[in-house]
C-alpha cells in the first residue's frame, strides 16, 4: 500500500464520520508553508466543527490574486472527480525541474543507460589545483572544437565502482592522503601483504610489515590513486587493496595466488604495472587459473615503443604485456604539457602491437607521498592502466545483474571505446581509445545545438538557380541510443536509427516500414525483387542419358548496411545486433549454438536470429541407380544462390542457406558432419548439401569365349559375374583446425586433423590416440595398435591335352597369411611447443629441452629430446 494513504485511517479522519449529536464536523488543513494565527474548532452555538490536521495529502499553499493555491496527491480516478467540483477553476500537474547546467543528465542517461550520472564538475573556484584531463578525456567524443571549448568534467556511473574490489600490484601505499577517502567506512583501502621471495606477511593473519618502505612507493602511491582515488581515480567508491609486492616475478606469483585465495570472483579486478624480460611458465598458468575462475586482469604494455607482442619462445619476450588473455593497456600523449590533440596521438615511449588491446591517457595527476594533500604529475603506461581498470570497476557496479569475465569485459571495453582516432599507431595494432559510454560533449561556452545553415539562392549568367537546404549534424560514432526522443543523436555511418530511439542494422531498425528515422541514420525502403527463371534442356547420346533441369531463383532483397558484429549484443549492451547468421542469447552474447538461437533459451530476436523449438521433417526421395549396359539417370537439382553463412540456417530461419559445402540440419544449423547432412538425419535440402544414405549396386556380367586352334588346340572359356556393393556417404570438404566435437555444436576437424577429448582440432598423441579420449565421429583417430591382417588364396589349375601324349598337370597354390602390426602416427606440422605434453615437431624441426620446436643450435644440440624430434 501506498504510505501516504496509510493517513486515511488516522484518528483526525476517523472523527469527522463520528456524529451522535448532529453536529457536522470539517477537516480543517493546516497550512504548513504560511504562519496561521487563528485554528477554528466549533464555538458553543455552532453547528459544524472542524478538525485540525497536518496532512500529506491535501496540502493549502497560499492565495494568488483572487483564488487560492492547494497541493493535493490524488489518483487519476479521483483527479476526475475533483476537476468538477465547484470551487474548482483547474487542476495542473506538479513537474520537477533541474538545475540550470550546461550539460542535460537525462539526455547524458538516455546515452550511456546508466542507473545514475554523477559530474565531476571541473572550475577556476574549486580546491583543485590541477585540471583532471585522465577523467574527462574519456568520457566524452573526440575534441574536434578549438581548445578552449573542451568540456573539462568528468561524467561517470553513479555506482563509481561500489562493491568491486580492485586489487594492485606494486610498490606499497601511503594511505594518510586525502585521495583515499573511505566516505566513513562506506568502502575499503587497505595494504592487504607484503609478498617475498622467503617469506610473506597478510594482514588477515594480523602479520606487522611497513607498506611504505620501498623506494619506488610513489608507484603504488600513483596507480592507487588512478585506479580510486576520491579526486583523480576513475573508480571513487571501488574498494582498493595494495598488494605491496618486491619486484621479482616470484613475488608478484604470490600475490596473484593470494587474489585467488581471498578475492571474490566477478567482482574483481587485477591491475599489474610492471613488466620484464622472460616466459615463466608457473606464473602464465597462475593468470590463466585466475582468468578461468572469474577474476579480471589489466597490465601495461610497457614504455620501450617497440612491439611488445614476442613469442614465448623469444628471449624479448615481455611479461605480462604478451600473456595470452590479459587486458593489455598502452599509453597515448601527454595531454597536460603539450595540448589537448596530443591526447589522440601515441605516446611516443608506449609500446605497441596486437596484443595491445586498448590505449588510454598516459599523462596523469595523482596523490603524492610527500604530503596528505599533494598531488604530482606522472607519464607512462603504468599510468594508463589502473585508468582502464578503474573505468571496468565502474561499469561493473552498474550492472551487477552481468557476472563479468576476463573475456566479457574486454568486449565491452572495445564496444565502448572510440575506434581509429589515434594517431602514430602501427598498422598491426588495434586502434581503440578508452570511453566509459559518454560520447557527446557539452561545454558552457557553446551552444550544443546542431548547426542549420539557411537557404541559399545562387543565380549566375547562364541563368542557374541553386535552392540547397541543408542541415549539418556532427560526424557520429553513436551506435547507442538516437532520433528526436533522445537529443537529436545521430547514429554513426552504417547504422539506421529505429522508430524506439535506437542505432542498430536489423531490419527492426532500417526498414521505413518500421518507423526508421531517416534523419538521425540510414534507412531502407522495403522494396523486394523476385526473379524467376525456368530453363528445360533434354539431351540423348549413345548411354541414352536423359537430363531434366529445372533452375528457379526466387531473390527477395532488402537492403541493410553490414554488420559484422559478432562480440556482446542486446538491451544491456547499447542494443547491439549481432552479424548475420548469428542470434544474441539472453546473456548478450552473438553466437550460432542452440543456446544462442534457441527461443526457449530466450533468444533476443531483436537483436539477431531466432529459432522456434521446432522440429522441420524433411522428406527426401532416395534415386537408385543401376547400371546394365545402358545407364539411364534422371536428376532434378534446385539451385540456391551462393552464400557465406555458416550459422543458422532453413525456413524457421528466414529461408537462409548455407555456405557452399555445408549442410543444413533439421534443427536449422550449417555444419558438415553426417547429423548436418544425412537425409535420414533431417538434412533440409532446399538450404544447402545433403547426402542421400543409400547403397549402390552395380551388376556388371561379361562373357567371352575365345577358340584358337594350332597344333596344340586350347580352348579357354571364361564366365565372370562382377558383384560390387558400395554404401558411400560423402561429406563436405571442412577446413575447420580450431574447436570440435559434441560440446561444440558437433564441429569436424579438417582431413588429417583428429579432435581431443576436450574438443580441439590437432595432430598431436594427446589429439589422436583413442586412449587419449580423441572423438572418432568428428575427426581422424589411431588405435595405439592397429593390426592388420592379410590373407590371399589363389587356386590355379591348368590343364593341357596333346594328340598323342595325354598328360595332366594340376597345380594347386593356396592360403598365403602375412599379418603385420603396425603403430601409426599422425603426421605433424607442429613448430611451436613439444615433448611429453605437446607431441612431436614437424619434420625437420629439433625439441630443444625446454619444450620448443625449431632449428638452431639451442634447439638441436645440448638436451634436445630426440624422441620428439631431430638433434644434432
Amino acid at each position: 500500500m501506498d504510505e501516504k494513504l496509510k493517513e486515511l485511517d488516522s484518528p483526525e479522519i476517523n472523527k469527522r464520520f463520528v456524529d451522535n449529536t448532529g453536529i457536522k464536523r470539517k477537516l480543517f488543513f493546516k497550512n504548513r508553508h504560511r504562519r496561521q494565527n487563528n485554528i477554528f474548532k466549533r464555538s458553543n452555538n455552532s453547528t459544524e466543527e472542524f478538525i485540525p490536521i497536518a496532512s500529506n495529502i491535501v496540502s493549502p499553499l497560499c492565495p494568488v490574486f483572487n483564488y487560492y493555491t492547494i497541493a493535493a496527491y490524488l489518483s487519476d480516478t479521483v483527479l476526475e472527480k475533483v476537476q468538477k467540483l465547484p470551487n474548482i477553476i483547474r487542476c495542473e500537474k506538479n513537474i520537477e525541474t533541474y538545475p540550470t547546467t550546461y550539460y542535460d543528465i537525462k539526455e547524458i542517461q538516455k546515452e550511456t543507460n546508466w542507473t545514475g550520472v554523477s559530474v565531476q564538475d571541473f572550475n577556476e573556484d574549486n580546491d583543485i589545483i590541477f585540471n583532471f584531463y585522465q577523467l574527462s578525456l574519456i568520457s566524452q567524443g573526440k575534441v574536434t572544437q578549438d581548445e578552449e571549448l573542451y568540456d573539462n568534467n568528468y561524467y561517470y556511473p553513479s555506482s563509481a565502482g561500489k562493491g568491486i574490489d580492485i586489487y594492485l600490484i606494486d610498490s606499497g601505499i601511503k594511505l594518510e592522503h586525502d585521495e583515499f577517502d573511505t566516505y566513513g567506512g562506506t568502502r575499503e583501502i587497505s595494504c592487504d601483504g607484503h609478498f617475498d621471495l622467503y617469506s610473506s606477511q597478510l594482514k588477515i593473519n594480523n602479520d606487522k610489515f611497513d607498506c611504505m618502505e620501498h623506494e619506488q612507493l610513489f608507484h603504488g602511491q600513483m596507480v592507487s590513486s588512478v585506479a580510486g582515488g576520491k579526486v583523480y581515480g576513475a573508480a571513487k567508491k571501488a574498494n582498493l587493496h595494495m598488494l605491496y609486492s618486491e619486484n621479482n616475478s616470484l613475488a608478484d606469483f604470490l600475490a596473484l595466488d593470494y587474489v585467488l585465495n581471498y578475492g571474490t570472483p566477478h567482482k574483481s579486478i587485477i591491475s599489474i604495472s610492471r613488466s620484464g624480460r622472460g616466459y615463466f611458465k608457473y606464473s602464465d598458468d597462475k593468470i590463466q587459473e585466475l582468468i578461468k575462475s572469474g577474476f579480471i586482469i589489466f597490465t601495461s604494455a610497457g614504455n620501450d615503443d617497440e612491439n611488445c607482442c614476442y613469442s614465448k619462445s623469444n628471449d624479448n619476450f615481455l611479461f605480462y604485456a604478451g600473456i595470452d588473455n590479459v587486458i593489455t593497456v598502452g599509453a597515448t600523449g601527454n595531454e597536460y604539457h603539450d595540448g589537448i590533440y596530443n591526447a589522440y596521438s601515441k605516446a611516443p615511449y608506449s609500446n605497441y602491437g596486437k596484443c595491445v588491446d586498448i590505449y588510454g591517457p598516459g599523462g596523469i595527476i595523482s596523490a603524492s607521498i610527500f604530503c596528505y594533500d599533494c598531488y604530482s604529475f606522472y607519464l607512462g603506461t603504468s599510468c594508463s592502466t589502473p585508468l582502464v581498470a578503474g573505468v571496468a570497476a565502474t561499469i561493473m557496479s552498474d550492472h551487477p545483474e552481468i557476472k563479468f569475465t576476463n573475456e566479457s569485459m574486454k568486449e565491452y571495453l572495445i564496444n565502448l571505446s572510440l575506434k581509429d582516432i589515434i594517431s602514430d599507431l602501427n598498422k598491426s595494432t588495434p586502434n581503440r581509445y578508452l570511453n566509459n559510454g559518454k560520447h557527446k560533449i557539452y561545454n558552457p561556452k557553446s551552444s550544443n545545438e546542431f548547426t542549420t545553415t539557411t537557404t541559399k539562392t545562387t543565380k549566375t549568367s547562364t541563368t542557374k538557380t541553386t535552392k540547397t537546404s541543408t542541415t549539418k549534424t556532427p560526424t557520429s560514432t553513436n551506435t547507442g541510443k538516437c532520433g528526436s526522443a533522445n537529443g537529436n543523436l545521430s547514429c554513426a555511418p552504417g547504422y539506421c536509427c529505429s522508430k524506439y530511439g535506437y542505432c542498430g542494422n536489423t531490419e527492426k531498425h532500417c526498414l521505413a516500414s518500421q518507423g526508421c528515422q531517416s534523419k538521425y541514420g540510414e534507412c531502407t525502403n522495403d522494396t523486394n525483387t523476385t526473379t524467376t527463371t525456368t530453363t528445360k534442356t533434354k539431351t540423348t547420346t549413345t548411354k541414352t542419358t536423359k537430363t531434366t533441369t529445372t533452375k528457379t531463383t526466387k531473390t527477395s532483397t532488402t537492403k541493410t548496411p553490414t554488420n559484422t558484429n559478432t562480440g556482446k549484443c542486446g538491451s544491456a549492451n547499447g542494443n547491439l545486433s549481432c552479424a548475420p547468421g548469428y542470434c544474441c542469447s539472453k546473456y548478450g552474447y552473438c553466437g550460432n549454438t542452440e543456446k544462442h538461437c534457441l527461443a526457449s533459451q530466450g533468444c533476443q530476436s531483436k537483436f539477431g536470429e531466432c529459432t522456434n523449438d521446432k522440429t522441420t521433417t524433411t522428406t527426401t526421395t532416395t534415386t537408385k541407380t543401376k547400371t546394365t549396359t545402358t545407364k539411364t539417370t534422371k536428376t532434378s537439382t534446385t539451385k540456391t544462390p551462393t552464400s557465406t553463412n555458416t550459422g543458422k540456417c532453413g525456413s524457421a530461419n528466414g529461408n537462409l542457406s548455407c555456405a557452399p559445402g555445408y549442410c543444413c540440419s533439421k534443427y536449422g544449423y550449417c555444419g558438415n558432419t553426417e547429423k548436418h547432412c544425412l537425409a535420414s538425419q533431417g538434412c533440409q535440402s532446399k538450404f544447402g548439401e545433403c547426402t542421400n544414405d543409400t547403397n549402390t549396386t552395380t551388376t556388371t556380367t561379361t562373357k567371352t569365349k575365345t577358340t584358337t586352334t594350332t597344333k596344340t588346340t586350347k580352348t579357354t572359356k571364361t564366365t565372370t559375374t562382377k558383384t560390387t556393393k558400395t554404401s558411400t556417404t560423402k561429406t563436405p570438404t571442412n577446413t575447420n583446425t580450431g574447436k570440435c566435437g559434441s560440446a561444440n555444436g558437433n564441429l569436424s576437424c579438417a582431413p588429417g586433423y583428429c579432435c581431443s577429448k576436450y574438443g580441439y582440432c590437432g595432430n598431436t598423441e594427446k589429439h589422436c590416440l583413442a586412449s587419449q579420449g580423441c572423438q572418432s565421429k568428428f575427426g581422424e583417430c589411431t588405435n595405439d595398435k592397429t593390426t592388420s591382417t592379410t590373407t590371399t588364396k589363389t587356386k590355379t589349375t591348368t590343364t593341357t591335352k596333346t594328340t598323342k601324349t595325354t598328360s595332366t598337370k594340376t597345380t594347386k597354390t593356396s592360403t598365403t597369411k602375412t599379418t603385420t602390426t603396425t603403430t601409426k602416427k599422425p603426421t605433424t606440422t607442429n613448430t611451436g611447443k613439444c615433448g611429453k605434453e605437446y607431441g612431436s615437431c614437424a619434420s625437420g624441426y629439433c625439441c630443444s629441452k625446454y619444450g620448443y620446436c625449431g632449428k638452431s643450435s639451442e634447439h638441436c644440440d645440448t638436451g634436445c629430446q630426440k624422441e620428439f624430434g631431430k638433434c644434432s
